[in-house]
């Protein structure tokens, strides 16, 4: 028995050795060319194919199994498409502003320049002269038992001829026949700096702005602090809670950052800027990023040039931050005085919006006013260094940081001599530098704040320059003379808007301006970028912030051994406010698929919905109203309103119905008083519409209710559509959804009003279209659901599109089918087995080639995807997104000529793709008699 399996192994060796001798040899069949991109760029597919010869080697060695996969499919093309801004039209002129007697109007930004692409024209808001019909003053409610300025303003009584200008025009120290001591006893000098902390701060740009409180005023109390510094008696103005005069430039104060990328670096300012102490701002949006008009400001310039140096090479960051402080301050809580010009910009807005007049107060005046904080200069500094450059040298990132702080406080900042470890000047990256490594960075861009602009801008450096050692000290020096607001706490200017006529309108009209401005900066409306790189807003461009391993403009190229496939999650743009609803409320939404995070990307931060208060219009868009804040007060504060002061019985207001208002609205009614509720448009009143008053003080009520009685118009984002689009639609009425070419509506296409006055079948939240082929999450004819691509429902996902209709070959049921692109992607996801013909609707002349094309198709060994929408054979190649025939002489030489056909009465051996391409053509010829297989020779 042992003998048998000791003859047994050899002769099972010898057969897998005669096996795998039968295998076939693939490289007999080579790969042809890379095919053309599909897309020029945007990111596209390439694939090239095996040149089989469907020979007896092939089918004896069954190469058709060994030699898999026939195609190979890769990226190309990824950078980004260049695309040109697109701004709208000019908005009408607003009224004529008595202050500065122009005219304003504005033009918004609809889709930022990306990827290369350019902004020729950036002016987006403009003015011309005017005369206006009305004087420039302030005015203010609460001036009663005060005087009044000649500019509108009002002061107190006792300010009057004290002889220290309180109005600010001096009309309070005019005609004066008894002049009042002044305040304080000796002349006293202003605190320096006073009007550089009144200025407003603009949050999105990273900027000073106009002055907002007025530090010139002092009221009637005499608040004097000395300088430490100069022993100096300044006087203290009302706006200010304290301040304090002190030098803070200790070496402890110097701390150094390592950015692995310039997304890292992005990630870390932004955050930062969005919290402001204990008063933190509420904008979501990068102070890096802002544009005042067309003028490019210089945190703007400073952030181009970083993420200009990131695009050129693959770059870390060590950033250098020191403050130097000569003062700190903290205003009042309230009571703050506003500052003339402010309050007479705000007293000139008109009382109906105007986007070109309310968004102006923010670039005059800034988004907010300091709260609290320090004045000086920061010193602010960013190293550029090659990647390589850093691996290459040994040093961690730890090591990195302490390296460049050391050199920086020792050389640039010149305090004392301290230890230098031998790794930070003895490795590869120093040994051309002389042991320095900050002369080993590529280049270094200042950020630096306050003092001199010529000495701040010298602190920058670049490769090759000589090292700007001396630069610093002249900067310091220059700080106290010439300081700026550092280390702040902010609040919103929209605090200040008080004590004008209208202020609770005005304040409304400038909410809503600064949601149209914010919208300016938000990324939202560009492109996602490649290789997982973050999209920021600089003026009116989008710009790639490249991450670790990658580089180029729209961050496309990756670095040797870069692999990953991760991409986190951004936020598409809100959806426009729904319709106030019955409870006052109203809300917008968005989605995270700018692009979608996939493959453990970081899902979106923050909220995908909003709500807030809202007003509901009773009798149509009659213009806004002037509501002042002791209105506000007095309706909020309704139980507080004392009773009528005779001896007379008086019922209280009462509440009104959900969904409904009293028609007379007044704190108290007298005795028998009738008081009539009206509902709400949309809804009708149910029951007996009247209370009357009753003698004991209650009210006498029937039942009465205010019941919906139509639907109201669902909730609709861009750029999806609704037909017909009214504010109410009666039970019965129907409404389509339609969406742009190229995407479809999510859910149903047409919405009914049930007679329960809710819309049948139930709308998913809020109507909106998805791309038809959203290649950056799932395949053509594939959508996202609980996190896998799943194909799409024709019925579900393919709504009525207004795109170009596609002619379609059934290969099954041999028919012609007109269908949507969204439908002919799903139902080949599905299985279905389709070719696309041609774009637009079939024709009765398209049957016989769709027919001899799908049997040649079976042959082919080549089968190329075009642009997801089509598979080219041997006789085709790609153009845009369909399939085009090759002139037969265009066909490789070397292919296999398996096919026989008569062509002017000569017999000639062709290849399949040579026959295609005849056929396709409608070339006449006939096939050889024992030709097999056979084809139909097309009619001429």
């Amino acid at each position: 028995m042992m003998r048998h399996y000791r003859h047994a192994l050899p002769l099972y060796l010898l057969s897998l050795c005669v096996s795998s001798s039968l295998a076939c040899f693939c490289e007999k069949y080579p790969w042809s060319q890379w095919s053309t991109c599909s897309v020029t760029c945007g990111g596209g597919q390439t694939s090239r194919y095996r040149k089989f010869k469907f020979d007896e080697y092939f089918h004896k060695f069954n190469c058709d199994n060994i030699c898999s996969p026939r195609t190979q499919h890769k990226e190309c093309n990824t950078q980004g498409c260049s695309t040109q801004c697109l701004i709208g039209d000019w908005a009408s002129w607003s009224t004529c502003d008595p202050c500065v007697r122009k005219q304003f109007r504005y033009r918004p930004l609809l889709k930022p320049a990306q990827f290369g692409g350019r902004c020729e024209e950036t002016e987006m808001d403009s003015d011309r002269p005017c005369l206006p019909d009305r004087l420039c003053n302030i005015q203010q409610t609460d001036c009663v038992n005060m005087f009044r300025c000649l500019n509108g303003r009002c002061i107190a009584v006792e300010l009057e001829c004290n002889g220290q200008h309180d109005c600010g025009d001096g009309s309070d120290e005019e005609g004066c026949k008894i002049k009042r001591d002044p305040p304080c006893p000796r002349k006293v000098e202003p605190v320096p700096g006073a009007q550089l902390i009144g200025s407003g701060y603009n949050v999105l740009a990273g900027e000073m702005a106009g002055e907002v409180l007025n530090n010139t005023y002092y009221g009637k109390e005499c608040i004097t602090i000395r300088s430490g510094l100069v022993g100096e008696l300044y006087r203290v103005p009302s706006n200010l809670n304290n301040i304090t005069f002190t030098v803070s430039d200790l070496e402890d104060d110097v701390t150094s950052e390592f950015y692995p990328d310039a997304s890292k670096y992005e990630s870390k300012v932004s955050s930062s800027s969005q919290h402001y102490g204990e008063h933190s701002s509420s904008f979501n949006i990068p102070i890096l990023f802002g544009r005042k008009k067309s003028k490019e400001t210089k945190r703007t310039s400073s952030f181009k040039q970083i993420i200009k140096a990131a695009a050129k090479k693959d770059s870390a960051f060590v950033r250098v931050h020191k403050t130097i402080a000569v003062s700190e301050f903290r205003m009042n809580e309230n009571k703050l005085h506003a500052s003339e010009t402010f309050l007479q910009a705000l007293s000139s807005l008109p009382l109906e919006y105007h986007y070109a007049m309310y968004s102006r107060i923010f670039q005059d005046f800034g988004t907010h006013y300091f709260t609290a904080g320090k004045t000086g200069g920061v010193y602010d500094v960013l190293y550029q260094y090659d990647r390589k450059e850093i691996d290459s040298s040994g040093l961690t990132q730890a090591e990195m940081k302490e390296c460049v702080k050391t050199e920086t406080v020792t050389r640039v900042l010149f305090f004392k001599i301290r230890k230098t470890k031998t790794k930070c000047t003895q490795n590869r990256m120093t040994e051309q530098t002389k042991g320095s490594i900050l002369e080993a960075a590529e280049k270094s861009v200042s950020m630096v704040r306050g003092g001199r602009v010529e000495f701040a801008a010298a602190l920058a450096w670049q490769k090759g320059e000589s090292f700007p050692t001396e630069q610093y000290q002249n900067w310091k020096l220059s700080v106290q003379h010439n300081p700026t607001v550092v280390d702040f706490e902010l609040r919103p200017i929209l605090g200040l808007v008080k004590g004008i006529p209208c202020a609770v309108t005005k304040r409304h009209h400038l909410e809503r301006a600064m949601m149209e401005y914010m919208e300016n900066f938000d990324p939202c409306k560009c492109s996602p970028c490649p290789n997982n790189a973050k999209t920021v807003m600089v003026e009116n461009s989008c710009m790639c912030v490249c991450k670790a391993g990658t580089y180029g403009d729209s961050c496309e190229h990756r670095v040797q051994g870069y692999h990953s496939t991760v991409q986190d999650g951004a936020w598409n743009c809100w959806s426009a406010w729904t319709d106030c609803d019955s409870s006052h409320r109203r809300t917008r939404s968005r989605r995270c698929n700018n692009p979608a995070p996939r493959d453990g990307g970081k899902v979106c931060d923050g909220p995908e919905q909003e709500e807030q208060h809202c007003v509901i219009s009773l009798f149509g868009d009659g213009g806004s109203l002037c509501v002042n804040d002791y209105e506000v007060r007095r309706e909020v504060d309704d139980r507080e309103i004392p009773r009528p002061s005779d001896d007379a019985t008086y019922c209280p207001k009462p509440d009104a119905p959900v969904n409904g208002f009293l028609r007379v609205s007044k704190h108290w009614y007298a005795v028998a008083e009738m008081l009539e509720v009206i509902c709400f448009s949309g809804f009708e009143l149910r029951g007996y519409q009247f209370y009357r008053c009753l003698p004991d003080g209650t009210w006498h009520k029937e039942d009465v209710e205010c019941q919906r009685k139509v639907c109201t118009r669902p909730s609709v984002s861009e750029p999806a559509t609704i037909r017909p689009y009214k504010t109410e639609y009666s039970v019965g009425e129907t409404v389509r959804v339609s969406c742009p070419p190229g995407t479809a509506a999510v859910g149903q296409t047409d919405y009914k009003c049930g007679a329960g006055l809710s819309w049948e079948p139930e709308i998913p939240g809020e109507i909106h279209c998805q791309s038809v082929i959203d290649s950056s999450v799932c395949q053509p004819g594939k959508k996202l659901s609980e996190d896998q691509c799943v194909c799409m429902s024709v019925e579900q996902d393919c709504g009525i599109t207004d795109g170009l209709e596609l002619c379609v070959y059934d290969v099954a049921a041999q028919t012609l089918l007109n269908s949507s692109s969204c439908a002919y992607l799903a139902n080949r996801c599905l299985g279905q087995e389709l070719q696309l013909v041609k774009e637009g609707h079939c024709e009765d002349s398209d049957l016989l080639w769709a027919v001899e094309r799908a049997r040649l198709s079976t042959s082919s060994s080549k089968r190329e995807l075009c642009a997801s929408m089509d598979t080219c054979y041997d006789w085709e190649r790609c153009r845009g997104s369909m399939c085009v025939c090759l002139l037969p002489n265009q066909c490789p030489r070397q292919d296999a000529k398996d096919y026989c056909i008569v062509f002017h009465s000569r017999k000639q051996r062709v290849s399949l793709c040579m026959l295609g391409a005849i056929i396709c053509k409608k070339i006449p010829f006939q096939m050889c008699p024992s030709s097999e297989p056979t084809f139909q020779t097309p009619e001429h």
